[in-house]
């Protein structure tokens, strides 16, 4: 073999293990090296996919509290108008009562955000314990209801009755100071929504349940 062969030889070995070391220098020559460079590379990588996935999670849970709380708004609302139906027709009836929980059970936990509804709740609530001669009940129902009303700024009809049915439910409980004021207070917001009956047309002893619920 010549000698210029010879050298030839020696530079292609020389090259190969240049390239092999070198694919894996890091390793070879710093053990650990690599497996740092790869978790120096993939943290940022790491980071936004964590931050992207709690992005979403939390875009995701707001979208399902967001659908929980409609369709339990959903589901008041039902509630409520099964329960109106009842009681306008003077029934106490087991489905009554049964009704009656489940909207004191949603109200409790807090599952909806609807504040009208809610109201409309208390409202039926109230007329409930009302025909059970629970005045005490009733007259806590009627006030929240006309509360969040009030917060609302919705002086509406529901309101004016809520008002005055209260005013009978403190007045049947004994609460005669209280029943009078809330009595003035109901008179004037029925006129009020009316726009033309007197409040002295309008005694709260006289309102027939019927014609309260509405």
């Amino acid at each position: 073999m010549s000698l210029r062969s010879y050298i030839l030889i020696l530079l292609l070995l020389f090259s190969e293990l240049f390239w092999e070391y070198s694919a894996s220098g890091a390793e070879r020559f710093c053990p650990g090296a690599g497996d740092e460079a790869l978790r120096d590379s993939s943290t940022p990588r790491l980071a936004e996919l964590n931050e992207a996935l709690r992005d979403s999670s939390s875009l995701r849970l707001a979208e399902l509290n967001e659908a929980l709380r409609d369709s339990s708004s959903l589901r008041l609302a039902e509630l409520n108008k099964a329960l109106f139906v009842l009681l306008e027709k003077d029934k106490q009836t087991p489905a009554a009562i049964e009704i009656a929980t489940a909207i004191e059970s949603i109200l409790t936990g807090g599952a909806t955000a609807d504040t009208v509804i809610i109201s409309d709740s208390y409202y039926i609530l109230g007329h409930f314990y009302l025909d059970k001669k629970n005045y005490t009940r009733a007259s806590e129902n009627f006030s929240i209801s006309a509360a969040l009303r009030e917060a609302l700024g919705l002086a509406d009809r529901r309101y004016a009755l809520g008002l005055t049915n209260n005013s009978v439910a403190l007045l049947q409980a004994g609460d005669y100071s209280r029943a009078y004021a809330q009595g003035l207070k109901g008179l004037e917001a029925r006129r009020a929504v009316s726009g033309m009956t007197p409040p002295h047309l309008l005694p709260i002893t006289l309102i027939s349940p019927a014609s309260a619920l509405r």
